[in-house]
């Protein structure tokens, strides 16, 4: 058996019958697929069963709920290939993924592979420069700093020998459990090699598409959590040091320093930035409280022009002061969404959670008050960055929203739109004081597909502004300046194609080209207004033609 791969499972039945058919399509087809159901409560063991019934290579494991760490460690248990390869239950992985893997690690006589990997929301994807870089390497020095940033364990190819001559296993963590088992076998590894091929698709889901992967549950994190991965991380670095030859003490030091370093800004970003504080209305104040504690011990363990750097990585954020404060996010966000009536309670919730999943923190949301208690009956904490706006008609709802207002910027939600994470994130690592009215790159999402609007595109593609202008007259993709809708005395009726149009033709706007918006078509007034820009789309054309 040349190949062991080892399959994690919780309540992924939307899934993992894609997932298994990737396994099923490889080319290299020695392998073994150990699926370890770790007590999922859906259908996820009958579509484990099918596989395994028509395929001798699928072999199934269930174990009561103990989390990913154990059921990798079971997997392991079972393994016989010569080589392991650990993937997720709900991503996608190329059919010469193995083959790729296989190839590299036996050509270069290799102890580890690392190949190309890349990181999937809807139609978006993008890959982590330190993985791109690796990856075009035939020989990969056990001191380099990009290690430290390309931890992901899927993308890898291990050999089972190693891993049992010296023990390794998963770590009871709750999160982070690979990047400890991966340096961990860094340290025990003599060659690593790049794969300069794609072997790995991770897909980040939306909470609207249904349980949330093992590796994307956010609700992870605990007191003294961060000094215990920390710790963890800090042995498994010092094994991989000591087992390097340097020509001196003071080499051997000056690299373990610098691999530590780098491990407290990835700490730093990644986890304190990127994945407590841009989510910080999904924690508890324990675990808010944990952060900020954190992040004084990491920020202080950097050099002033590392913390620039840093604060220039995230510069959406302004972080020249540190970290802001949940009531100072409430008194100065930047952004204030308003949902109207007008997108239906059906979608509110879904529209909400789509907005709290942003890579964004400094937001408020305004919420129509015909539609408010549906937010009452679905949420059980209530969010304090959420308020509710009065009003007897959706005009008086935009007109009051207007003046209650704390963002610097508002959005005017009417139709079902589901924002990329990153969507505000990189609009406010752009946006300018002076931008008035900005005009958002807009698709909608068909069940699971994304369409894209003919004349959206149309009126993108055209470097004129004027021909812009004269397209786009969509809503909802719409930030506006609240100072310069304030000063200029704007009053919204109950035609929102009207007001856009008049909005526009006066005052013009801004293409922001990089930032995308999802939505959902479902209302027939909509409709109309797309049809509508349709008819402009097709007479613009044969003008230009």
């Amino acid at each position: 058996m040349k190949v062991s791969i080892i399959i994690p499972a919780y309540n992924v039945e939307m899934y993992i019958r894609d997932m298994l058919a990737c396994v099923e399509k490889q080319t290299m087809g020695d392998f073994e697929a150990i699926i370890i159901n770790d007590g999922s409560t859906d259908n996820t063991q009958q579509i484990v069963d099918s596989f395994c019934d028509r395929d001798c290579r699928f072999r199934s494991f269930y174990q009561e709920n103990g989390g990913v760490s154990s059921a990798r460690n079971l997997g392991l248990q079972k393994a016989k290939g010569k080589y392991i390869v650990f993937w997720d239950s709900d991503d996608y992985i190329p059919e010469n993924s193995l083959m790729d893997l296989c190839n590299s690690i036996e050509s270069q006589n290799a102890d580890l592979v690392i190949g190309f990997e890349i990181n999937e929301q809807f139609d978006q994807r993008t890959t982590p420069k330190s993985i791109r870089a690796l990856c075009k390497q035939k020989y990969i020095s056990k001191t380099d700093t990009r290690l430290i940033w390309g931890m992901s364990l899927w993308n890898k190819i291990y050999k089972r020998e190693i891993i049992e001559k010296y023990g390794l296993f998963f770590k009871p963590l709750r999160l982070g459990e690979d990047t400890v088992f991966y340096l961990e076998y860094l340290g025990c590894c003599n060659k690593i090699t790049g794969c300069d091929k794609n072997v790995y698709v991770y897909k980040k889901r939306f909470v609207l598409n249904g349980n949330p992967s093992l590796t994307q549950d956010r609700n992870r994190y605990y007191s003294k959590f961060i000094t215990e991965y920390t710790g963890f991380l800090e042995n498994a670095i010092s094994k991989v040091i000591n087992s390097c030859s340097f020509q001196s003490i003071d080499e051997k030091i000056y690299y373990r320093e610098r691999l530590y370093h780098e491990l407290n800004k990835r700490i730093l970003r990644n986890i304190i930035l990127n994945d407590m504080y841009r989510y910080i209305w999904q924690w508890s104040d324990n675990q808010i409280k944990t952060m900020f504690d954190e992040f004084e011990v990491f920020y202080n363990r950097l050099t002033v022009d590392e913390w620039n750097k840093e604060q220039n990585e995230a510069n959406d954020l302004n972080l020249e002061n540190g970290l802001k404060s949940r009531e100072d996010l409430i008194n100065n966000p930047r952004i204030t969404f308003v949902i109207t009536r007008r997108i239906g309670e059906q979608n509110l919730i879904n529209i909400i959670n789509a907005l709290y999943q942003q890579r964004f923190p400094e937001f408020e949301i305004l919420i129509d008050e015909a539609i408010s208690t549906e937010v009452d009956k679905e949420f059980e904490l209530e969010k304090l960055n959420r308020r509710i706006v009065r009003g007897k008609t959706i005009a008086e709802i935009k007109n009051n929203a207007l003046q209650i207002a704390k963002g610097e910027f508002i959005q005017f939600i009417e139709e079902v739109v589901f924002p990329n994470e990153n969507t505000y994130r990189g609009l406010f690592a752009g946006i300018k004081s002076s931008d008035n009215i900005m005009s958002l790159y807009l698709k909608y999402l068909n069940v699971d597909k994304i369409m894209e609007y003919p004349a959206i595109k149309t009126a993108f593609k055209f470097n004129s502004r004027k021909l812009s202008k004269d397209l786009d007259y969509l809503f909802s993709n719409k930030i506006f300046n609240c100072e310069f809708l304030r000063k200029n005395k704007v009053f919204f009726t109950n035609n929102p194609y009207a007001d856009i149009k008049a909005l526009c033709l006066k005052y013009g706007f801004r293409l922001k080209k990089k930032f995308v918006l999802y939505t959902t078509i479902e209302n027939g007034e909509y409709i109309k207004g797309v049809s509508w820009l349709a008819r402009i789309k097709r007479k613009v054309l044969l003008k230009i033609l």
